[in-house]
C-alpha cells in the first residue's frame, strides 16, 4: 500500500489504513527519537508514542504536499524540541527528605522550600478576583466602595463628590460589601 493510500484510508477512518502508517513509519521516528535522546530506551518509547498521538491527532490536516515521510519527520523533530522547552522540574524523593529529616532532627531545607507558599501567587489570584468581582458590581456600589475603602475619603466627601447624601453613601457601601462578599464566597 503506498503512503497516499494508506493517508486516504485513515482519513476516511479506515483502521487499516493508520496501521500501514505506522507499520512503514515507525521504525524511521523511533530511530530519530532514539538519536535525539542519546539512547534513553525508556523515553524512547514513550516520544515515540507521543509523536504517533500526534500524527494521528493531525493527518487530517495532511494536504499532500510533501511527502508522508517528510511531514512525519517534522512531527517527529517538533514533538522533540517541544520535550527539550519543557522545564524539568527536579525530582525529589519524599522518602530521602523525610530520611534527612530525621537525622538531622528537624525540617530540612528542601522540604522546608517544598513546603513554603507562594505568597506572590495568592496575592495575585487575590487580585483577580477582587478585580472580577468589583467590575461585575453595579457603578453606584463599586464607586462609593472604592471611594471609601480604596481611596480612604470619609463618608461625607466621597457623599458631595458624588452627588449623594452621606445616607446614600453609607448606603450604597453597605450593599457593595455585602455584594461583594458573595462574589467572593
Amino acid at each position: 500500500m503506498t503512503d497516499s493510500e494508506a493517508v486516504a484510508l485513515a482519513q476516511s477512518g479506515d483502521e487499516s489504513g493508520w496501521n500501514a502508517i505506522y507499520e512503514k513509519h515507525h521504525a524511521r521516528v523511533e530511530n530519530v527519537c532514539r538519536r535525539m535522546l542519546n539512547g534513553k530506551n525508556e523515553e524512547v518509547e514513550d516520544l515515540t508514542q507521543e509523536v504517533f498521538l500526534q500524527i494521528f491527532r493531525k493527518l487530517n490536516q495532511f494536504r499532500g504536499d510533501a511527502q508522508l515521510s517528510t511531514w512525519i519527520h517534522r512531527i517527529t523533530v517538533n514533538t522533540l524540541l517541544m520535550k527539550f522547552r519543557r522545564k524539568a522540574y527536579p525530582e525529589v524523593s519524599l522518602d530521602e527528605l523525610a530520611e534527612r529529616r530525621v537525622e538531622s532532627g528537624g525540617l530540612s531545607s528542601e522540604i522546608a522550600e517544598l513546603a513554603r507558599e507562594d505568597t506572590r501567587l495568592s496575592g495575585a489570584v487575590d487580585r483577580i478576583a477582587l478585580t472580577r468581582a468589583l467590575a461585575l458590581m453595579p457603578k453606584g456600589y463599586r464607586t462609593t466602595l472604592v471611594m471609601t475603602q480604596i481611596y480612604g475619603f470619609e463618608h461625607q466627601e466621597a457623599a458631595r463628590l458624588l452627588g449623594r447624601t452621606v445616607g446614600n453613601s453609607k448606603s450604597q457601601l453597605h450593599k457593595g460589601k455585602i455584594a461583594m462578599r458573595l462574589r467572593l464566597a
